[in-house]
C-alpha cells in the first residue's frame, strides 16, 4: 500500500478518537488490514494477524470466511495456533479469574447493555446496522433481526468476492473491511480505523470523484459521532456501503493492482 495511505489512515478522525479514548482501534484495524492484505503472500504473518484479534473478535469476524473461500489453509492453521497461544498466554498471566469475570460479570453487563434504552445503551459514536435500526424508531427484536440479515449478506457477498480471480488483493481488501463492519453486531468509532486506512487507500490511487468520496468517508470515521449529535442517526452503514461500492467498481482498476 502507499506510505502515504497508511500514515493518513492512522492520523484519521477515527484514529484520534482511538487513541484520546484509550482504546485499541488503531492496533485491531491495522491487524485487520495486514491479516486480508497479506494472506496470500505471507500466510503465516496474515494468519498471526488474524488469530491476535481474538482480543476483540467481532472485528475478524468476515475473515474465517473469507479465507475458507479461498482455501488458505496456511493462514487458517497459523491464527488457529495463535489464539490458542493467546489463550493460553491470557491464563498464564491473568490466571482463571479473569475469565470468571468474564462469564460472571462482563457477559451479563453486555446482555442488559443491548436491552436498555438506545440512549442509555449506546454511545455516539456508535456505527453498526443495528444502531442505525434502533436509531430509526425500531424495536430491539427487528433492529436484532435486521443486524442478522446484513450479518448474512456481508458474509455472503465476501464468500463471493474471495473465489480466485474476481477481485484484485487491494480493492478486496477494502471491500472485505467494509463488510467486516456491516457483519458485526457491536461496534463504535474507534473500531473504524481499518476503514479510514481502506478509504485512504483509494483518496491515493483514484482521481476525480471516486477519490473525493472516498476522502469523505475516510472523515467519516469521526464525523459520524458529529452526525448522530446532530440527528440522532446512526449513519455510518451507508458510509460502509459506499466504501464497498467504490472497491467493487474499481477491483480490476490498474491503480489498485
Amino acid at each position: 500500500m502507499p506510505r502515504f495511505a497508511v500514515i493518513m489512515g492512522l492520523a484519521g478522525p477515527a484514529a484520534l478518537l482511538d487513541l484520546s479514548g484509550g482504546q485499541m482501534g488503531t492496533l485491531t484495524g491495522s491487524l485487520l488490514v495486514t491479516a486480508l492484505m497479506l494472506a496470500e503472500r505471507c500466510p503465516k504473518i496474515a494468519g498471526i494477524s488474524a488469530g491476535v484479534l481474538v482480543i476483540k473478535p467481532q472485528v475478524a469476524l468476515v475473515v474465517p470466511f473469507a479465507w475458507a473461500r479461498a482455501r488458505f489453509k496456511n493462514a487458517y492453521l497459523a491464527a488457529a495456533v495463535t489464539v490458542l497461544a493467546m489463550l493460553l498466554a491470557s491464563l498464564v498471566f491473568e490466571g482463571k479469574g479473569a475469565w470468571l469475570r468474564y462469564f460472571n460479570v462482563g457477559l451479563p453487563a453486555s446482555w442488559a447493555t443491548s436491552k436498555a434504552a438506545l440512549l442509555q445503551a449506546v454511545p455516539a459514536q456508535g456505527f453498526t446496522v443495528s444502531y442505525l435500526l434502533r436509531s430509526l424508531g425500531a424495536p430491539l427484536p427487528l433492529a436484532s433481526f435486521g443486524q442478522d440479515i446484513a450479518s448474512a449478506l456481508a458474509i455472503g457477498i465476501v464468500w463471493f468476492a474471495w473465489k480466485a480471480g474476481r477481485i484484485e488483493n487491494l480493492p478486496r481488501m477494502i471491500l472485505t473491511v467494509c463488510l467486516s463492519l456491516l457483519a458485526t453486531p457491536y461496534g463504535y468509532a474507534y473500531s473504524l480505523v481499518g476503514f479510514s486506512v481502506a478509504m485512504m487507500v483509494l483518496v491515493t490511487n483514484l482521481n476525480g470523484w471516486p477519490a473525493f468520496l472516498a476522502a469523505l468517508l475516510w472523515l467519516m470515521g469521526g464525523y459520524t459521532m458529529t452526525i448522530h449529535s446532530l440527528t440522532g442517526l446512526f449513519v455510518f452503514p451507508f458510509c460502509a456501503v459506499a466504501g464497498a461500492a467504490l472497491a467493487w467498481r474499481f477491483r480490476h482498476e490498474p491503480t489498485l493492482q
